[in-house]
C-alpha cells in the first residue's frame, strides 16, 4: 500500500476511533461529544472575515454547511496529524506503532487545542475561560491519547 494512502487511512481511523471514544462519553457517562458545527463556525468566519480568535463564537448565529465543514476540519486536521506521525516514525527512531508510543503522540498532541485551538474559540489558553478549565483539559487529553492510540495502531495495521 502507498505510503500516501496509509497516511490517509491511519488519520481517518484514529479521527473515527476519537468520535466513537466522544459517543461512549456522551452516551454512558454525560459528557457531550464535541460539537462540530461551531468548529465549523470558527473556520468559516476565519477563512471570510479573517476572524481567527473568535470571543463570541458561542453567541454568533448558526451559518449554513457549519456542520459540514467541522466535520471537514476535524478530519483533515486528523490527516496532518497522522503526516506528523509518519514523518517521526520513519524517519526518526522516536515512533513506531505501539499502543504506548500513541500515548505519547497523543499527549504530546493535546497542546494544539490546549495552546491554540481553545483560544481561538474564544475559551482561553488551557480553557481558563470555561466553567472547568481542568475538566475540559482533562477531556482533551484522554481523547488524544485515543487518538493517539488510534494512529499508532492504524499504523501498525495499514502500513506493513
Amino acid at each position: 500500500m502507498s505510503i500516501f494512502l496509509v497516511i490517509v487511512l491511519a488519520g481517518v481511523v484514529a479521527c473515527a476511533v476519537l468520535d466513537l471514544w466522544q459517543i461512549c462519553l456522551q452516551r454512558f457517562v454525560g459528557i457531550p461529544a464535541t460539537n462540530w458545527g461551531v468548529i465549523g463556525r470558527w473556520l468559516i468566519i476565519a477563512l471570510t472575515k479573517g476572524k481567527i480568535v473568535n470571543d463570541a463564537l458561542d453567541d454568533t448565529p448558526a451559518i449554513k454547511y457549519e456542520a459540514a465543514a467541522g466535520w471537514a476540519l476535524h478530519y483533515a486536521v486528523s490527516i496532518g496529524y497522522s503526516v506528523i506521525f509518519a514523518m517521526l516514525m520513519y524517519k526518526t527512531p522516536y515512533l513506531d506503532t505501539t499502543w504506548l508510543d500513541g500515548v505519547y503522540f497523543g499527549a504530546a498532541s493535546v497542546v494544539v487545542p490546549w495552546f491554540m485551538f481553545l483560544p481561538c474559540l474564544g475559551k482561553g489558553v488551557l480553557a481558563r475561560k470555561t466553567p472547568k478549565p481542568l475538566f475540559v483539559c482533562s477531556v482533551a487529553l484522554i481523547g488524544h491519547i485515543i487518538f493517539g492510540i488510534g494512529m499508532a495502531l492504524s499504523f501498525g495495521i495499514f502500513g506493513s
